[in-house]
């Protein structure tokens, strides 16, 4: 491995000398220390470049995969909806408070409601009860950003639906987010 190394280097020196030679710089006598000085320097600014370009990559890429890990949840959590929806119990059961709408300050809020919300929900019967632990476990493990200010309304000042309706409005909020989510990672 080492001669391999050496013979690429006498093989530089040697294109080198030729090359100085018939351009006419007006220094034959190159020692082969100043010619394999020039061959490191050159392999030094190519492994320099190379260890930018590799910097750059991954730091890009752990930018664009703290944007999407939002947006992959939001899907987690649209498709825990959709399971839910058909494995809740709608009828004489306790209705919900349901935020439709919430302003730009509030959204934090908002999903905050629908998280507890969706913890007080009961299932439809004994056989979807194994689903419908498991999609209350990905809303228990969901944390919520904490509001940058203080909103003004609270969960009890929305309306209370029953609980098809709120999992209707909480699909709707998280696919404004995720749609927000989108269009802020293409910008």
């Amino acid at each position: 491995m080492g001669g391999v190394c050496i013979s690429s280097r006498e093989q530089y020196i040697d294109r080198c000398r030729a090359y100085l030679g018939t351009a006419q710089t007006g220094v034959l006598n190159l020692d082969s220390t100043t010619l394999l000085l020039a061959y490191f320097k050159t392999k030094l600014i190519r492994m320099e470049r190379t260890i930018i370009f590799c910097m750059l990559f991954f730091f890009s890429s752990t930018v664009l995969a703290a944007a999407s890990h939002r947006a992959v949840k939001y899907r987690q959590i649209l498709l825990v909806i959709e399971k839910l929806e058909h494995a809740v119990k709608d009828k004489d059961v306790e209705w919900l408070h349901t935020p439709e709408n919430p302003v730009e300050g509030c959204v934090d809020t908002a999903l905050s409601c629908f998280k507890n919300g969706t913890l007080q929900l009961q299932p439809l019967n004994s056989q979807v009860n194994a689903t419908f632990t498991k999609a209350i476990r990905v809303f228990r493990k969901y944390t919520i950003r904490s509001p940058g200010k203080q909103c003004e309304s609270s969960c009890e000042s929305y309306k209370k639906k029953p609980p098809k309706e709120f999992l209707t409005s909480f699909a709707k909020l998280i696919q404004k987010l995720l749609k927000n989510e989108y269009s802020t990672q293409q910008s």
